[in-house]
């Protein structure tokens, strides 16, 4: 029963949505520009500017998502669809990564182990593949894939159990793009559930176990793998078969 609503006009943006995410899966939340897909992102997240109701639950139990820090405590990490909402292109690998896991590396002082941290990153540098000359290059010298690979060490530095990439591919070329949603399977396959948001038809046929499908605020159809193509994900996102438009 998820109801989000604009922040300025209160016109409702999502029409109670109601979807389910399971441990080591995949699923994708397919939608053109103004279905709401990118709007359930942000209010998953608790980053949604305006109302939000319905209930969330984790494991069962009913959450309160009423901003992102409380989300992050609860196990649940976002990519933004724009690079540059979440990251300091000015700040090395490092500084990034380790946003979403300060508690968790500092004394009580507030003081950062440093050298755990840093032990840490430079893993998730290995294990992403990240093309850089090391953890101390800053992030604005990186291409658009490898900017994504840091945005995806930061929530595993954090030990996230769900993830919200919201158009995780955009901008990025077909190597990156290859590599990128290799990482979203190794991270389903270690028992992370992954929502893919995304309004990239023939990523999400490649990439998801199943896929949700919005249109005008409402999610309109649930495909599972065996049903999961490009034509019928773009069939129910507009309501129009391709056929149609010739």
């Amino acid at each position: 029963g998820l109801t989000v609503l604009d922040p300025d006009s209160g016109r409702v943006l999502v029409d109670r949505a109601n979807l389910e995410l399971r441990q080591g899966e995949i699923v994708g939340l397919f939608g053109l520009l103004g279905s709401g897909v990118v709007e359930t992102a942000m209010a998953l997240f608790g980053a949604w500017r305006g109302s939000v109701t319905g209930a969330i639950r984790l494991d069962g139990k009913t959450v309160e998502l009423t901003d992102p820090s409380r989300a992050v405590q609860a196990g649940i990490g976002l990519i933004a669809q724009d690079r540059r909402d979440g990251l300091s292109a000015e700040h090395s690998i490092f500084d990034n990564a380790i946003l979403a896991n300060l508690p968790a590396i500092s004394s009580r002082l507030g003081f950062i182990d440093v050298i755990t941290a840093r032990r840490q990153t430079q893993d998730l540098f290995d294990r992403l593949r990240i093309k850089a000359n090391g953890i101390d290059t800053l992030v604005g010298e990186l291409s658009g894939g490898n900017q994504q690979k840091v945005q995806v060490a930061r929530w595993l530095a954090a030990g996230v159990r769900v993830l919200l990439p919201i158009d995780p591919t955009r901008g990025v070329d077909v190597g990156a793009r290859a590599q990128v949603n290799r990482i979203w399977r190794e991270l389903a396959d270690d028992g992370c559930a992954i929502l893919l948001v995304s309004s990239d038809a023939e990523g999400l046929v490649d990439t998801a176990d199943r896929a949700f499908v919005m249109r005008g605020g409402r999610i309109t159809n649930q495909l599972d793998r065996d049903s999961l193509t490009e034509e019928a994900l773009l069939r129910f996102a507009t309501g129009v078969w391709p056929m149609d438009l010739k």
